[in-house]
C-alpha cells in the first residue's frame, strides 16, 4: 500500500512539474509577444501587433524575432500573413516567406517572399500577384516606393480571370509603377491578344479612378464612307482633363478635335469642346449647290461653365459657335436628335431667404438663326410669403430687359426690331380652410408691362407707335380638397387617394393689345381672360420600403371659357396626364390632349416599358401631333444567356408610311471584353417640297473591356 502510494505521488508530482512548465511556457510566450507589442509600438501611427504565432522566439535586448506558423502582423488597416517572419523591431526590418498575404487598402497582394520595414515604409516582394481594382496584377518582384506606391518588374496587367494564354487580352511591362486606386504607368508595354503579341506601347498610362485611355471607333457610313475615329483621355492636373481627337472619314477627309474639362469640387467646373476639319464633301448629293451656305471650312466651338459663389449664388455660361447649320446633324447626331436652337447665354443668379435675384445676357452668335436676344435681362421674384401677422401672402415677380428679335441673314422681307421692356406683377392671397378639408385661396392682382417702342398697323404695315405701358388686372380663386380610403389592409395594403380641384380667373382687357405689342415671347400675348379651371387626380398607393409608392397616377383636367368670342369653343382640351407602375416588370406613362368639342385626338406621347428580367427588355413608344406626326418607335433586347445578347430597334412615320431608321446588333460578352456588331439603316425619302432624300446605312463594330464600359471601340457620339 505504501508502495503504490509513493508511485501515486510521484505521478501526481509529474502532473504537478508539467503543469507549471507549461503555464510557465504560455506566460514566457505571453510575456514575449507583449514585448514584441511594445517594441512594435513606435511614437507616431498605430501600434504594430503580432498575433497567431505558432512559435515566437524574441531578444528584447537586440530586438531580433523570429516567429513560425500563421503569423500575422498588422497595423492599422494593413494586415501581413506569412508562413515564417523574422527580422529586427528596432531597426524596423520585416522579412516573410511562405504563403505570403498582404492587405492594404482594399487591395489583397500575394508572393513568395516580401522584405519590408514598418519606419521607412520601402520593399519589395517575390512574384507578387494581387488586384489593384479593376486590374489583376502578376509580377517576378516588387519594390514598394512610398506609402502608396510600389515598383513592379516583369509585371503583367489584365482584367481576365482565365488562366495565361486563355486569356482574352494581357499587357505586359519590364517595368512599371502603380499607385493603387490612382494609376499605373508603365514604359516599354506591349499588348497581347491570348498569348500572341499584336501592339507596342512606348508609353501605357491608366487612370485607375477615371475613364482614361485610347479609344478607336472603326465603322462605315454610306454618306461618309469607311472611317475610324479615335480620341485619347488624359489628365494634365488634379483639376484638369483633356480629351484630344483624330477621326478619318474616307469620304470627308481628317478632322481634329481638343476638349478639356475641369472641376474644382463644388466651387467650378465646365468644359470647352472644339472641332474642326476641311470637308471634302460637305454638301450632300441629295442637297442644291446653288442655295447651299455651307463651306468647306467646318467647325464647333462649345463652352459650358459653372461657378458657385456660394449657397446661394452661382453663375452658368454656356456658347456654341457653329460654322453652318448642318455641322451638328453631319458629325454630332446625339446633340442634334435633342432639338433645338444651341443657346449661347451668361446667367447669375442669387437667392435669398425669400427673394431670388438673376441676371441674364442671351445673345445669338451663329447669324443662320432666329432668336430673341436679352442683353440684359434682369429679374426680381418675390415668393409667397406672409405679411406681418395677418392671413395676406404677397408674390411678385419684376422683369427688366432690352430685346431684339434678329432674323437669319439670308431672310427676306422681314426686318429686327427691338425694345425695352419693364414687366412687372403683384399678387395677393388669402388662403382658408373650411370644414377641416376644403382648401380656398382667393387671390387678386396687378400687372404692368412697360415698352419703349409698340406698334400700330394700316393692315399691309407696321409703324411705330412710341412708348406705352400696358396696365390689366386679375381676380380668382382655387378650391381644392383631398379624400383617401384604405381599400386593402395587411402585408399588402392598398389606398385609394383622390383630389378635385378648380381655379376660376377673370383679367380685365388690357390698355393695350397683342396686335399694338411687338412680340418677342408669351408676355406679349397676354389679353383679358375668363376661365374656370377644374379637374380631378386620382392616386393608388402601396407601400414600398416603408414608404408610400404611388401604383397609379392619373390628373384629368380641363377648362371651360366662360368668356369667348364668336366661333370659339366652349372647352379648352381636356388633358390627360398618367404615371402606371402596377408591377416591377411595367412602366406606362402617358401625356395627351383630346379636343372634346370636336371630339378630335390632337396630341399624343405614350410609352411602356416591360422588362423580363434578366432575359428581355421592350421599350415602344408612340408620339402623336394631329397633322403634322404619328411616330412609333421600338426597341427590344433578349438575352438568351449572360454571354449573349440580340437587340432590334426602328421608327416609323405612319402619317407618311415611311420607315425612318431600323437597325439590329448581336452581342458576345466574353470574361472581361465585349464585342458588339449591327448595322443601322435609314431609307430615303421624298420630302414635302418634292426634292429625294438620299438613303443612309451604317455598319458598327464595338468592343469593350467590361471593366471600362465607356472606353467603347466605337461611340455614337460622332458621326
Amino acid at each position: 500500500i505504501s508502495v503504490k502510494i509513493f508511485r501515486i505521488g510521484i505521478r501526481i508530482g509529474e502532473v504537478k512539474v508539467i503543469w507549471t512548465l507549461v503555464c510557465c511556457m504560455a506566460i514566457t510566450a505571453w510575456v514575449c509577444i507583449a514585448a514584441v507589442r511594445d517594441d512594435l509600438d513606435f511614437s507616431s501611427g498605430d501600434p504594430i501587433v503580432l498575433e497567431n504565432a505558432d512559435w515566437l522566439n524574441y531578444n528584447r535586448n537586440s530586438g531580433d524575432f523570429e516567429a513560425v506558423g500563421h503569423v500575422v502582423i498588422g497595423r492599422g488597416e494593413e494586415r501581413l500573413s506569412a508562413d515564417r517572419v523574422r527580422g529586427n523591431l528596432k531597426a524596423g526590418d520585416v522579412i516573410a516567406t511562405g504563403e505570403v498575404k498582404l492587405t492594404r487598402q482594399g487591395n489583397v497582394w500575394t508572393g513568395t517572399d516580401l522584405r519590408y520595414n514598418f519606419r521607412t515604409k520601402e520593399g519589395d516582394v517575390l512574384g507578387l500577384a494581387g488586384g489593384i481594382e479593376p486590374f489583376r496584377l502578376n509580377s517576378d518582384r516588387t519594390e514598394r516606393i512610398n506609402e502608396n506606391e510600389y515598383r513592379v518588374y516583369n509585371a503583367e496587367f489584365t482584367t481576365c480571370t482565365n488562366a495565361a494564354c486563355l486569356r482574352h487580352y494581357h499587357i505586359k511591362a519590364g517595368e512599371a509603377v502603380v499607385v493603387p486606386g490612382d494609376h499605373v504607368k508603365a514604359r516599354g508595354g506591349v499588348v497581347y491578344l491570348g498569348c500572341v503579341p499584336v501592339m507596342y506601347i512606348p508609353y501605357w498610362y491608366r487612370d485607375l479612378a477615371g475613364h482614361f485611355g485610347f479609344r478607336v471607333y472603326p465603322g462605315y457610313n454610306s454618306r461618309m464612307g469607311p472611317f475610324v475615329l479615335s480620341s485619347y483621355r488624359y489628365e494634365m492636373g488634379p483639376l484638369l482633363k483633356a480629351e484630344t481627337h483624330v477621326d478619318f472619314r474616307s469620304k470627308r477627309g481628317l478632322a481634329f478635335g481638343q476638349d478639356f474639362k475641369w472641376r474644382d469640387g463644388f466651387t467650378y467646373y465646365g468644359d470647352i469642346s472644339t472641332y474642326y476639319m476641311n470637308d471634302k464633301e460637305p454638301i450632300d448629293d441629295d442637297e442644291d449647290v446653288e442655295t447651299s451656305d455651307i463651306d468647306n471650312e467646318r467647325y464647333r466651338v462649345l463652352l459650358r461653365h459653372r461657378y458657385n459663389a456660394g449657397e446661394r449664388d452661382y453663375v452658368l455660361m454656356q456658347a456654341n459657335y457653329l460654322s453652318d447649320t448642318d455641322v451638328l446633324e453631319d458629325f454630332f447626331e446625339d446633340e442634334y436628335r435633342d432639338g433645338g436652337q444651341p443657346e449661347n447665354h451668361i446667367v447669375y443668379t442669387h437667392r435669398g431667404e425669400s427673394f431670388s435675384f438673376s441676371g441674364l445676357f442671351n445673345t445669338r452668335l451663329n447669324d443662320f438663326y432666329e432668336s430673341v436676344n436679352r442683353t440684359p435681362e434682369v429679374a426680381f421674384d418675390f415668393m409667397r410669403q406672409k405679411i406681418g401677422e395677418g392671413e395676406l401672402y404677397y408674390e411678385g415677380r419684376t422683369v427688366a430687359a432690352v430685346l431684339a428679335r434678329v432674323w437669319p441673314a439670308n431672310a427676306s422681307g422681314v426686318d429686327d426690331y427691338s425694345v425695352f421692356r419693364v414687366d412687372s406683377s403683384h399678387m395677393m392671397y388669402r388662403p382658408s380652410k373650411y370644414f377641416g378639408f376644403l382648401n380656398f385661396i382667393p387671390r387678386a392682382g396687378w400687372r404692368g408691362t412697360y415698352y419703349s417702342e409698340t406698334v400700330s398697323t394700316d393692315g399691309l404695315e407696321l409703324y411705330d407707335n412710341g412708348a406705352a405701358t400696358r396696365s390689366m388686372f386679375e381676380f380668382g380663386a382655387e378650391v381644392s380638397y383631398k379624400a383617401f380610403k384604405v381599400i386593402k389592409e395587411g402585408a399588402s395594403p392598398r389606398r385609394h387617394v383622390v383630389e378635385p380641384y378648380a381655379d376660376y380667373t377673370i383679367s380685365s382687357e388690357p390698355s393695350l393689345l397683342p396686335d399694338e405689342i411687338y412680340q418677342f415671347d408669351e408676355v406679349d400675348t397676354l389679353d383679358k381672360e375668363h376661365v374656370l379651371s377644374f379637374g380631378v387626380r386620382n392616386k393608388l398607393q402601396a407601400k414600398r420600403n416603408g414608404l408610400p409608392f404611388d401604383l397609379v397616377d392619373v390628373d384629368v383636367s380641363t377648362a371651360v371659357l366662360m368668356d369667348r368670342e364668336t366661333g370659339v369653343d366652349t372647352f379648352d382640351e381636356l388633358r390627360v396626364d398618367a404615371e402606371l407602375r402596377p408591377f416591377n416588370y411595367l412602366a406606362f406613362d402617358l401625356d395627351s390632349m383630346f379636343d372634346i368639342n370636336n371630339f378630335n385626338l390632337n396630341e399624343l406621347n405614350a410609352r411602356v416599358v416591360v422588362s423580363g428580367g434578366k432575359r428581355w427588355k421592350m421599350d415602344l413608344e408612340h408620339r402623336f401631333l394631329d397633322g403634322e406626326s404619328s411616330l412609333l418607335t421600338g426597341d427590344v433586347t433578349y438575352f438568351p444567356s449572360e454571354k449573349w445578347a440580340y437587340n432590334v430597334y426602328g421608327r416609323y412615320e405612319a402619317d407618311e408610311g415611311r420607315l425612318e431608321e431600323e437597325g439590329w446588333y448581336v452581342q458576345r460578352n466574353l470574361d472581361c471584353m465585349s464585342v458588339r456588331s449591327g448595322i443601322n439603316v435609314m431609307p430615303g425619302y421624298t420630302r414635302a417640297d418634292g426634292s429625294e432624300r438620299d438613303g443612309e446605312w451604317r455598319v458598327i463594330l464595338e468592343m469593350w473591356l467590361t471593366a471600362f464600359p465607356h472606353s467603347r471601340v466605337l461611340g455614337r457620339h460622332r458621326n
